[in-house]
């Protein structure tokens, strides 16, 4: 009987693969260090220029983009594998902090499946996996599969713990890799060699030695049916040999916006060159950050991209001003929170605010009050009060709405936490 048991067991144990801890201390090659803001469609189709590319793995390749308060990965990946990334959102390193997000997308033979857990190294006495039920409320996922692989695409929105980057210029950490599908369990305690990356607004490529530039925007958001200006500014000489420059909005917009190509303009005695490019953006434009790409022909043909991201967005967002800590309590608690209207368009905007609190919350003083933007891409500030029930703990969202008048409403929905 206990001969069996332990047959049994040792049977079980053998049947059980565990992942291969080389996997991933291997270092992999980024394509580009630089990652830029761009949003995609999350329909688990491929788009052309949807997607940046990120790295080669076995088998498979990895895509990796951002906006503020999002990220967004995409992957293909050999059947019977799952996607696994990894990210050190802080920058810092593999088992260092509480910051490590792993993200696992397995293919069902129907849809995806995603699980999420945080690697919480603040303990010396060892790694744990969190589990992240939170973050799960804010996923967006989307697959289809082939005869020998499966394609995957998503989306994370930061649910208010404020792990996901907010601005550009932050560095951070990353790699994708593919593990066999039975392997259930990961080992927290196991080192990964993930890449440094920058999250930026705008990169260059194939810039040859002596040649600087700079977009500069007026805004770098547009509603669809506006136009946007941006000027290129190139510093350098006409020894560089450029010769002829296009400018366009690449991917999902690509359609939506203007072409344009011209000679590439001698530099000025400041060894100044500046292109202006000036665009109408289509009624029917999705909206998301995209991607003005320049590409640059020198005397010998190779060309020099130059790219910066911008925003087709609506005519107002919300920028809410989280409390520094808020704690659960036995008891009701009201809270004043401040919410920032920004007007994404030129010359004055009207309308009236509301704030659409969780189930079992209540707004009070503030709400549902009229507003006021007079200047060009201004802003202004309303105030209300919110009242967080007894014992309410976790990730709540909160949904704000414009009504801008003429069947024109915004509306966003953010993350507040209660620890």
């Amino acid at each position: 009987m206990i001969t069996s048991l332990f047959l049994a067991l040792a049977m079980q144990s053998a049947q059980a693969p565990e992942v291969n801890a080389q996997l991933f201390v291997t270092p992999q090659t980024v394509k580009n260090t630089d990652r830029l803001a761009l949003s995609p469609k999350i329909d688990g189709i491929f788009s052309p220029e949807e997607w940046d590319p990120l790295a080669t793995f076995d088998g498979g390749e990895s895509y990796f983009q951002w906006e503020p308060k999002k990220i967004y990965i995409a992957a293909t990946v050999p059947t019977g594998k799952d996607l696994v990334a990894s990210l050190d959102l802080a920058g810092n390193g593999w088992l260092i902090g509480d910051d490590n997000l792993q993200i696992r997308v397995s293919w069902n033979g129907t849809t995806a499946v995603v699980s999420m857990a945080t690697l919480d190294c603040t303990n010396q006495s060892g790694p744990k996996w969190v589990e992240i039920p939170d973050f799960m409320k804010s996923v967006k996922v989307a697959a289809t599969a082939g005869a020998t692989s499966w394609s995957v695409e998503l989306g994370l929105v930061d649910p208010g713990k404020r792990l996901l980057p907010r601005i550009a210029n932050v560095d951070t950490g990353i790699r994708c890799d593919a593990i066999d599908s039975a392997v259930k369990e990961i080992p927290p305690y196991l080192p990964r060699v993930v890449t440094p990356i920058k999250l930026k607004l705008e990169r260059g490529i194939n810039l040859p030695t002596g040649l600087k530039w700079k977009p500069e925007f007026r805004g770098r958001s547009v509603v669809p049916g506006a136009g946007i200006k941006v000027r290129y500014t190139f510093n350098g000489d006409d020894a560089l040999g450029m010769k002829r420059i296009e400018m366009r909005t690449e991917g999902l917009a690509e359609d939506s916006t203007m072409l344009k190509a011209q000679p590439f303009p001698k530099f000025d005695p400041k060894n100044r060159a500046f292109v202006d490019y000036d665009t109408v953006i289509s009624n029917t434009a999705d909206g998301g950050y995209r991607i003005l790409r320049a590409t640059i022909q020198n005397a010998q043909g190779e060309p020099t991209i130059c790219q910066a991201s911008y925003e087709i967005a609506s005519h107002v967002g919300f920028d809410l001003m989280l409390p520094k800590k808020l704690v659960a309590s036995g008891k009701p608690q009201t809270l004043k929170i401040s919410v920032y209207i920004r007007s994404n368009v030129v010359g004055r905007i009207d309308g009236t605010f509301v704030a659409v609190p969780p189930a079992g919350w209540e707004v009070g003083k503030g709400n549902d009050k009229a507003f006021i933007i007079y200047a060009s891409r201004g802003s202004v500030r309303k105030v209300f009060d919110l009242t967080v029930p007894a014992d309410a703990k976790g990730s709540y969202p909160i949904r704000f709405v414009a009504d801008l008048g003429h069947g024109n409403t915004v509306e966003e929905v953010e993350y507040i936490e209660v620890k």
